[in-house]
């Protein structure tokens, strides 16, 4: 089965498992709990929010946006054209050289401390990627610049 949401819907997978989820047209899609999607697509002006659960595979293309939060991607994560994935945790580390689907592995942890490891498919997918840190490290970051800016 494969799960088409479009034309500005929202679709909520919390639990069972579906092959596949293809979202675009203004449409949000989050994933949590023990949901499990083989292959999860986000297409022009849609948005997946990934909170938890499973996909083997997830793709960005066009102008779609991913937000990472949690959650396994248990066989690769790929990103194309104007596409964007953000992805919330901290502790990251790229290894261009790592991972088995030619776009290097990224690792880190989730922000409830669960490591995670991602394959990335493609060369060009890291360049999409925006890695968001903890909301803990952005305050040591600006009461550091606010105690710079104060010695001058």
């Amino acid at each position: 089965q494969t799960l088409n949401a479009f034309n500005s819907s929202t679709a909520n997978i919390s639990g069972g498992s579906i092959y596949g989820v293809i979202v675009w047209d203004y449409t949000t899609v989050k994933l949590s709990g023990t949901g499990n999607v083989t292959t999860l697509h986000v297409y022009v002006s849609g948005t997946i929010n990934m909170m938890g659960g499973t996909a083997e595979y997830l793709g960005a293309i066009d102008s779609g946006t991913v937000n990472i939060y949690g959650g396994l991607i248990t066989e690769s994560l790929g990103a194309w054209n104007d596409a964007v994935v953000n992805i919330y945790g901290y502790d990251f580390n790229y290894d261009p050289m790592g991972g088995s689907r030619d776009g290097g592995q990224l690792t880190g942890f989730w922000l409830d401390s669960t490591a995670f490891i991602i394959d990335l498919y493609g060369t060009d997918t890291y360049s999409h990627i925006n890695l968001i840190p903890e909301p803990c490290s952005l305050l040591l970051l600006a009461l550091g610049c606010l105690f710079l800016k104060r010695k001058k």
